[in-house]
Protein backbone atom coordinates (compact mmCIF):
# COMPACT_ATOMS: atom_id res chain seq x y z
CA UNK A 1 0.00 0.00 0.00
CA UNK A 2 1.35 3.16 -1.05
CA UNK A 3 1.88 6.03 1.62
CA UNK A 4 1.60 8.88 -0.89
CA UNK A 5 -1.93 10.42 -1.38
CA UNK A 6 -4.24 9.44 -3.91
CA UNK A 7 -6.15 11.87 -5.96
CA UNK A 8 -9.83 10.64 -4.87
CA UNK A 9 -12.25 10.16 -7.77
CA UNK A 10 -13.03 13.83 -8.25
CA UNK A 11 -9.21 14.31 -9.13
CA UNK A 12 -8.34 16.49 -6.29
CA UNK A 13 -5.46 15.61 -3.99
CA UNK A 14 -6.14 13.74 -0.36
CA UNK A 15 -5.40 15.64 2.22
CA UNK A 16 -3.55 13.59 4.98
CA UNK A 17 -3.47 15.00 8.60
CA UNK A 18 0.12 15.32 8.42
CA UNK A 19 -0.22 17.58 5.42
CA UNK A 20 -3.12 19.38 7.46
CA UNK A 21 -1.17 20.15 10.16
CA UNK A 22 2.04 21.02 8.10
CA UNK A 23 -0.30 23.61 6.29
CA UNK A 24 -2.03 25.02 9.72
CA UNK A 25 1.70 25.22 10.52
CA UNK A 26 2.57 27.47 7.43
CA UNK A 27 -0.42 29.43 8.17
CA UNK A 28 -0.15 30.10 11.85
CA UNK A 29 3.23 30.83 11.43
CA UNK A 30 2.45 33.24 8.02
CA UNK A 31 -0.09 35.16 10.86
CA UNK A 32 2.66 35.54 12.98
CA UNK A 33 4.74 36.84 10.87
CA UNK A 34 3.11 39.50 9.36
CA UNK A 35 0.63 40.50 12.79
CA UNK A 36 1.25 44.33 12.79
CA UNK A 37 0.21 45.12 9.42
CA UNK A 38 -2.98 42.81 9.37
CA UNK A 39 -3.69 44.18 12.48
CA UNK A 40 -2.98 47.82 10.82
CA UNK A 41 -5.13 46.64 7.72
CA UNK A 42 -7.77 45.07 9.50
CA UNK A 43 -8.27 47.90 11.86
CA UNK A 44 -8.36 49.88 9.06
CA UNK A 45 -11.65 48.38 7.69
CA UNK A 46 -13.53 49.81 10.63
CA UNK A 47 -14.63 53.75 11.53
CA UNK A 48 -12.48 55.22 14.11
CA UNK A 49 -16.61 55.34 16.15
CA UNK A 50 -16.41 51.63 16.37
CA UNK A 51 -13.39 51.61 18.82
CA UNK A 52 -13.48 51.90 22.47
CA UNK A 53 -11.86 55.29 23.29
CA UNK A 54 -8.32 55.52 24.10
CA UNK A 55 -7.85 52.64 22.20
CA UNK A 56 -8.00 49.67 19.60
CA UNK A 57 -10.94 47.61 21.15
CA UNK A 58 -13.60 47.28 18.49
CA UNK A 59 -16.93 47.70 20.39
CA UNK A 60 -20.56 48.71 19.46
CA UNK A 61 -21.45 52.47 19.75
CA UNK A 62 -24.46 51.90 22.08
CA UNK A 63 -21.48 49.84 24.56
CA UNK A 64 -19.56 53.27 25.13
CA UNK A 65 -21.70 55.69 27.59
CA UNK A 66 -21.84 59.57 26.39
CA UNK A 67 -19.87 60.43 29.07
CA UNK A 68 -17.71 58.96 31.34
CA UNK A 69 -19.10 56.80 34.73
CA UNK A 70 -17.85 58.39 37.80
CA UNK A 71 -16.52 55.20 39.94
CA UNK A 72 -18.98 55.98 42.85
CA UNK A 73 -21.91 55.50 40.51
CA UNK A 74 -20.62 51.95 39.34
CA UNK A 75 -22.41 49.43 41.77
CA UNK A 76 -20.66 45.55 41.91
CA UNK A 77 -22.62 42.82 43.18
CA UNK A 78 -22.16 38.59 43.54
CA UNK A 79 -24.53 36.58 41.36
CA UNK A 80 -24.11 33.35 41.75
CA UNK A 81 -23.08 31.17 38.56
CA UNK A 82 -25.72 30.47 35.69
CA UNK A 83 -25.75 27.35 34.27
CA UNK A 84 -24.46 27.19 31.14
CA UNK A 85 -26.85 26.79 28.20
CA UNK A 86 -26.27 23.93 26.44
CA UNK A 87 -24.81 24.18 22.17
CA UNK A 88 -25.60 21.73 20.25
CA UNK A 89 -26.00 23.25 17.08
CA UNK A 90 -29.58 22.72 16.15
CA UNK A 91 -30.70 26.27 17.84
CA UNK A 92 -30.82 29.47 16.30
CA UNK A 93 -28.18 31.41 15.63
CA UNK A 94 -27.46 34.02 18.45
CA UNK A 95 -28.54 37.45 17.08
CA UNK A 96 -24.98 39.98 17.27
CA UNK A 97 -26.56 42.60 15.76
CA UNK A 98 -26.95 45.79 18.00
Amino acid sequence: MSTTPQPAPDGTPEVTPAASRARSRQVRDHLNRHRFELTRAAAAEHAARQFAPGGRLLTREHWIPEAPVPLERVRLRWQEPTPATPVDGRGPEPDATP
